[in-house]
């Protein structure tokens, strides 16, 4: 059973949620009931032993904030282990929830 996240197209907040085959993936906002909601590339876990281009996979946010040029490490990094290429928007997205993460802290 995968949990998916998802950002409400309306209020801009994230959610996750497990999706039982049975279920379906859900059709509104838990926050605001809106009905638009996108998947996000999610965090995924990396089991055993990592190589050391995959170590940037492991980086969390306090390590983006501290060295901004871990972000394009770990950004290629995911790119090579998943063959998934983030367009300039994803990658956009996550540079400002970071940003967003420095101010509250």
């Amino acid at each position: 059973m995968p949990i998916y996240e998802y950002r409400c197209l309306k209020c801009a907040r994230d959610m996750a949620c497990l999706v039982r085959g049975t279920e379906g993936e859900p059709d509104r906002c838990e926050h605001c009931g809106h009905p638009g909601l996108r998947r996000l590339v999610s965090a995924f876990n990396v089991r055993g032993t990592v190589p050391t281009n995959d170590r940037a996979l492991r980086y969390g946010s306090r390590d983006f904030l501290e060295r901004p040029e871990r972000f394009g490490e770990a950004m290629r990094a995911l790119g090579t282990r998943t063959g998934m290429k983030l367009s300039g928007e994803q990658v956009d997205s996550a540079m400002h929830r970071l940003s967003e993460a420095k101010k509250t802290n």
